[in-house]
């Protein structure tokens, strides 16, 4: 209303300054004092009572927030009453109480996706399937323990181990010294002794 007093034609309110605005509103609606700011605060702080119709309506909507059905049938009576001041507690619930039995909870009537669907419950799986992840579960857990051993499960013997060289050089290690990249790229210093060692005392000095 105040928009279409103060429109100009083809320029809506855009050659009204703030001012002219301003002293409109003032004119139609006066000015607020300390004692409307007050008595405004004052309403505002005041707790509504359970038997106002408003309330009543949030407290029966939230007793409804874990029932499906009946939390349906009171967003179709919203929806049909999208005012609030149209709204009564008695409408509200004398609308669910004929609408929520006629509502059955589903997939689609939820409007959950498809992928909620199609996943379903740990509950629902069946006892052949647990069984098989219990004794897969087991079995890793026997591998584990066995690997922690040393040992493997499939032989019942011990797990195979590399075997172990001496090099002059590195000492036991996973190469001989005949194989020793150190050695064999310095020729001046290593003598065919060095690459052919077995311990650390022939030729002396190698690393134990």
């Amino acid at each position: 209303m105040i928009v279409s007093e103060l429109s100009v034609y083809s320029f809506g309110i855009g050659t009204s300054s703030a001012a002219q605005i301003y002293a409109h509103l003032v004119e139609r609606y006066s000015i607020l004092s300390q004692t409307d700011f007050t008595t405004i605060g004052d309403r505002l702080r005041t707790v509504k009572s359970a038997a106002q119709t408003y309330d009543k309506c949030n407290y029966f909507l939230e007793a409804l927030k874990n029932d499906p059905s009946g939390l349906y049938a009171a967003q179709l009576y919203t929806q049909q009453q999208p005012l609030l001041h149209t709204r009564t507690f008695a409408g509200l619930v004398a609308h669910v109480i004929l609408h929520a039995r006629n509502h059955v909870p589903n997939v689609l009537s939820m409007h959950y996706g498809a992928s909620a669907a199609a996943v379903g419950p740990v509950a629902a799986l069946a006892a052949t399937d647990l069984a098989k992840l219990t004794a897969e579960n087991a079995q890793l857990k026997k591998d584990i323990q066995a690997l922690r051993n040393g040992k493997s499960t499939n032989g019942g013997g011990t797990a195979k181990t590399r075997t172990k060289y001496y090099c002059w050089v590195h000492g036991t290690c996973n190469h001989a010294g005949s194989q020793c990249s150190v050695m064999l790229a310095d020729t001046g210093k290593y003598s065919a002794a060095h690459l052919s060692a077995t311990s650390h005392t022939a030729p002396p000095g190698g690393k134990k």
